[in-house]
C-alpha cells in the first residue's frame, strides 16, 4: 500500500493477552475457557488476534446494544429517570461488575437468598459493594431473580 504525502490510513491492530491458567491462592489452577477453542499454545496468540480483527465490528455493535439496553432499564427506574449522570455512573459501575461476574464469580444460594461471590479467591460473600451490585444486577436481569427462587 502506498500512502500519499499527508495521507491517512487506518491500520487495524489487536493486543492479545494470553493468560491460559487461572491460579488460586491454595495452589490450584485451571485452564481458562478460551484454551478449549485455541488449543495450540504456539499459534494461540495469532489465532486470537485474527479472530479479534475479523469480529471487532460485530463485538462493538453487540456491546453497544447491551450497554444501551442496560442504560434504558436503569433509566426506567424512578430513582434514575430524571438523573442521567447518576444513571450513567450506575451503568458504568454495573458493566464493570458484569465483566467480573462473567469471568470468575459465583452465586451462592442459601435459605432462598442469592448471594454473590466476587471471585473465587475473595473470602467474603456479599460484601457491601457486592451486595449493592447484586441489587442492580437483579434490577436489570429480573428473570435471574425468578430463576434463583425456582432453584431453591
Amino acid at each position: 500500500m502506498k500512502l500519499a504525502a499527508n495521507g491517512r490510513a487506518k491500520i487495524p491492530f489487536a493486543t492479545v493477552m494470553d493468560f491460559p491458567k487461572q491460579k488460586y491462592v491454595d495452589g490450584k489452577s485451571f485452564d481458562r475457557a478460551y484454551t478449549k477453542r485455541f488449543t495450540d499454545e504456539k499459534t494461540r496468540a495469532v489465532a486470537m488476534t485474527e479472530l479479534a480483527l475479523a469480529e471487532h465490528a460485530n463485538w462493538i455493535d453487540r456491546t453497544e446494544a447491551i450497554q444501551s439496553r442496560v442504560f434504558d432499564i436503569v433509566r426506567s427506574d424512578p430513582g434514575y429517570a430524571n438523573d442521567r449522570p447518576a444513571a450513567t455512573r450506575v451503568v458504568n459501575l454495573l458493566m464493570n461488575e458484569i465483566s467480573y461476574l462473567l469471568s470468575n464469580a459465583a452465586v451462592w444460594i442459601e435459605g432462598g437468598l442469592a448471594e454473590f461471590l466476587e471471585c473465587f479467591d475473595y473470602p467474603f460473600l456479599n460484601s457491601a459493594d457486592v451486595d449493592w451490585y447484586s441489587q442492580l444486577l437483579l434490577m436489570v436481569f429480573l428473570r435471574k431473580e425468578r430463576l434463583f427462587a425456582r432453584i431453591h
